[in-house]
């Protein structure tokens, strides 16, 4: 994803993606684990999409980890960076509210596998609120996620 600026970053945060996403640590990702992803990160990409794509780049049934990484960095120039940030905000944004709390952020990274403390996610929003609301508006998000 675009999000990521930092060349070398994005290649690590992609590793830890499919670190993540590889449950059965086998060292690949089937349809589900895809669908997992896209379901969290892009709105736009169907089950069609991803049996496509493990054809394409995979052997039909998943795709390594360098595989992977080829699929980010081809779909990288496919999206438009601001449409990615609004797409993540909403999906983090569990109540519609336009603000994220602690709670919100909780349930989506929870369910994104990564188990924060509410502690650490309170902590984390406590460096980007910059107009102290105690919540994250969408400029907040995107300063936050550009600098991770």
């Amino acid at each position: 994803m675009s999000i990521f600026h930092d060349s070398e970053r994005h290649k690590n945060d992609v590793g830890e993606v499919f670190a993540s996403l590889d449950k059965d640590k086998d060292g690949a990702l089937n349809a589900s684990d895809l669908s997992s992803f896209f379901s969290t990160y892009s709105s736009s990409v169907s089950r069609t999409d991803i049996e496509n794509t493990l054809l394409e780049v995979g052997d039909g049934n998943q795709i390594t980890k360098d595989q992977f990484f080829g699929l980010f960095y081809k779909h990288d120039a496919q999206h438009d960076p601001e449409e990615e940030f609004k797409v993540a905000f909403a999906k983090f944004d569990v109540d519609g509210d336009k603000n994220l709390s602690a709670q919100d952020l909780k349930t989506s990274l929870d369910a994104m596998g990564q188990n924060l403390t509410m502690d650490e996610i309170q902590e984390m929003i406590r460096e980007a609120d910059v107009d102290g609301t105690g919540m994250l508006n969408y400029e907040e998000f995107v300063k936050m996620v550009q600098t991770m």
